[in-house]
């Protein structure tokens, strides 16, 4: 008699189904932030992130900006930019929020004295509904001062065009903060210092001890541990009190870190007088073991 074999009950994993993401007039409609990472990521895999924007989370932070100054996502990822650390529009794209706003009644751009460039005054003039005409000019001569004046790049290739761009910043920035919201012109911050963002680490001062003498209870204690044993009882155990000098000393450091620095001092004395203080090493880490990360 014929065995029919049955078939095998297979566990298919189904990957969960992303939820589509709306097109309108204006093209897609992102309403999450899923929605606006997987954009994110179809931009910068096709390539057509500019520089400086071409990876998920800086395209993903670009579109983000963009949404709070009016631009459309693609906009914002081909016309934002950060500049020595600073946020910034490229001026074309400075220009277009002003005129999007409705609220702008005139707006002028010339130059004065344009057939000498050492003369030369980039002006602009923005009328905004309901207030005084902005009027905004930058010099060659503000250029010079600045140090500007052939600077390699843009400078010294299109130096009216940046004379143009700084009196547009200058003019925009003051008409129109609400719509800028206080970013920079990308042609401006170029020109600036960079910004370190790097935490400053806060300075320590090393002080050379020699483990025998405070063990001995030899070695000067600091102001405020002085105080703190004037008024209490003298500890039996100069471990203890090594300890209470210690967090006298670093009480707003870490423990991790206390025990860092107490090993680097440690390893410093050795080298430099020779001594061996493996022992204090090993020290240092049992008291901090026993004591300090107790609390």
């Amino acid at each position: 008699m014929a065995t029919v074999e049955q078939p095998k009950n297979e566990i298919v994993e189904r990957k969960p189904q992303l939820a589509p993401i709306l097109s309108g007039q204006r093209g897609l409609e992102l309403r999450s932030i899923e929605d606006m990472y997987r954009f994110a990521q179809y931009v910068v895999k096709s390539g057509f992130a500019p520089k400086g924007v071409d990876t998920i989370e800086s395209a993903l932070v670009a579109m983000q900006m963009g949404f709070e100054i009016g631009l459309s996502p693609l906009q914002a990822i081909q016309n934002i930019a950060v500049i020595n650390g600073r946020p910034s529009v490229w001026g074309d794209a400075v220009k277009g929020l002003v005129l999007a706003t409705g609220a702008c009644e005139d707006f002028r751009e010339w130059f004065e004295h344009e057939d000498d460039l050492q003369k030369c005054v980039a002006c602009c003039a923005i009328k905004r509904r309901g207030f005084s005409e902005v009027v905004r000019k930058f010099s060659m001569s503000d250029a010079k001062l600045a140090q500007l004046q052939g600077k390699s790049g843009p400078w010294q290739q299109y130096p009216k065009r940046m004379l143009q761009m700084r009196a547009r910043s200058s003019a925009c920035r003051d008409a129109f903060p609400d719509a800028l919201k206080g970013l920079f012109v990308a042609e401006e911050a170029r020109d600036m210092e960079p910004i370190d963002v790097t935490p400053a680490r806060p300075q320590r001062e090393y002080v050379s001890i020699d483990p025998a003498q405070i063990m001995n209870g030899e070695a000067p204690a600091p102001e405020d541990a002085k105080a703190t044993a004037e008024n209490s009882p003298q500890p039996i155990d100069p471990r203890v009190d090594l300890i209470a000098r210690v967090k006298a000393l670093l009480a707003d450091l870490p423990a991790q870190e206390v025990r860092d620095d107490m090993i680097r001092v440690a390893r410093i004395e050795t080298q430099s007088s020779g001594k061996d203080w493996t022992k204090w090493e090993t020290s240092a880490i049992e008291l901090l073991a026993s004591g300090l990360t107790k609390e």
